[in-house]
């Protein structure tokens, strides 16, 4: 079993990666030599791991998070442009003549 999970392990390792000699070699000292093949695959050519991204992947904040940010981004951009449209309506009213703040009808001219 130990030699079976070491040879799984040897293929998924990238090229490159496994220590102290390539990984076609390693393969063939795990099935060449059964118990101690596979022990020295564990402790001696595994890569070494580098750090604890690489045990689980972190995850990201929404700060740090592209979609979320430009979804934001989008959004202040829909209420800004929302604002000057209704401050634009509102002015253009009140250079026609239709003020909302005054009462009854125009003043004759």
């Amino acid at each position: 079993m130990l030699a079976i999970y070491s040879l799984f392990e040897i293929a998924q390792t990238p090229k490159g990666q496994a220590r102290n000699m390539p990984r076609v070699l390693w393969a063939g000292v795990v099935l060449l030599i059964p118990v101690f093949g596979p022990l020295g695959w564990l402790l001696a050519g595994r890569p070494k791991a580098s750090g604890p991204s690489s045990r689980r992947p972190q995850s990201l904040g929404p700060d740090d998070d592209p979609d979320f940010l430009w979804k934001l981004e989008r959004r202040r951009r829909h209420d800004e442009f929302s604002t000057w449209e209704d401050e634009f309506r509102r002015k253009s009213g009140e250079v026609d003549g239709d003020d909302p703040n005054a009462t009854g009808p125009p003043a004759p001219r």
